[in-house]
């Protein structure tokens, strides 16, 4: 199927009025500025559009941290079964002279997903550990 040139040029322009259509439609929903039903030729797109890294469209800020009220969820014991390679780390068990244990990996993330309120109101306990690089398949 071959088309001519000047249809070739018609669907071009045609495809443009509506990437402009579609962008018009796009700022109305974003910023309300738009009128319904306007149109809006390709070479009228706003920059803001046309380069949304260039200070256009949503403004990506830091937000604020929430903090999370542990007081309105219900709380219980569970026991963590846990496999890790332990080449990377010096033991199971958090120690005084380094942070790189599997233990402290463990709080970081708990804290972080907030699982645990802190380390001291959690009531943990361990019941085993291993020395520097050693592995474990099934550790509580």
């Amino acid at each position: 199927m071959s088309l001519s040139e000047e249809a070739l040029l018609a669907r071009v322009k045609a495809l443009e009025e509506e990437v402009g259509r579609l962008k018009a439609q796009l700022k109305e929903k974003s910023d309300g500025d738009v009128k319904e039903g306007a149109t809006v030729s390709p070479g009228s797109v706003p920059d803001e559009i046309k380069n949304p890294e260039n200070g256009g469209g949503r403004k990506k800020g830091k937000k604020a941290e929430r903090v999370f009220d542990f007081s309105v969820h219900p709380r219980r014991h569970v026991a963590l079964r846990l496999a890790y390679l332990g080449w990377n780390y010096q033991g199971f068990a958090v120690q005084e002279n380094t942070d790189n244990t599997v233990e402290a990996r463990l709080f970081e993330a708990l804290l972080k997903t907030r699982l645990i309120q802190d380390r001291q109101s959690s009531n943990y306990h361990r019941c085993g550990r291993t020395d520097k690089g050693v592995s474990a398949f099934s550790q509580v």
